[in-house]
């Protein structure tokens, strides 16, 4: 049984000194080309309401609760979310936005873990006409991240969900 406690002790301890070893930030990012001008995609990022139009997370739980304040678009606007065991619970606030090229928001999640990130959409013109999109996310590493990132690849599930979102947001504009 001593024996048993102790590799369960010095498991714990490895999995510990494994996390620590871990960046004390993160950025994840992806990006699509869009074949429309930034100025008629800007507003899809820069309005909440119409982010629902093509954000994944709004599929995951179409029940979730929402609610709006400040601006309608643009800096300060507010949307908070409260929904299933899939998207939890936290909120976002437009911090900067730079029409037609950018758009920073402070993302704060609440549930199932504590959090607070950036969030950012940038648009640049490519040669070949249209708009390169990039969505990122960036922020601290806390050692509770760090940790949960020993088991679960949080890179890839961010980014499957940024790839979907950017498809579906260059679907709705291309057909528009």
């Amino acid at each position: 049984m001593k024996k048993l406690l102790l590799a369960i002790l010095l498991a714990v301890v490895g999995v510990a000194l494994y996390a620590a070893t871990k960046p004390d930030t993160f950025r994840y990012e992806r990006s699509v080309t869009i074949n429309a001008s930034a100025a008629k995609i800007f507003p899809y990022v820069n309005n909440y309401k119409l982010s629902q139009q093509w954000s994944p997370w709004e599929k995951m739980d179409p029940d979730m609760k929402r609610s709006f304040t400040g601006p309608e678009s643009g800096t300060g606007a507010k949307y908070a979310w409260e929904g299933d065991q899939n998207i939890g619970s936290g909120n976002m606030e437009i911090t900067e936005s730079v029409a037609p090229s950018k758009v920073v928001s402070r993302l704060e999640f609440v549930k199932p873990m504590a959090a607070v990130n950036t969030a950012e959409f940038t648009l640049e013109p490519v040669e070949a006409g249209g708009t390169k999109v990039t969505w990122s996310m960036h922020g601290d590493n806390t050692f509770a991240g760090k940790l949960v990132s020993v088991f679960i690849d949080c890179e890839a599930m961010v980014t499957e969900q940024f790839e979907k979102g950017l498809g579906d947001l260059k679907t709705l504009v291309e057909a528009k």
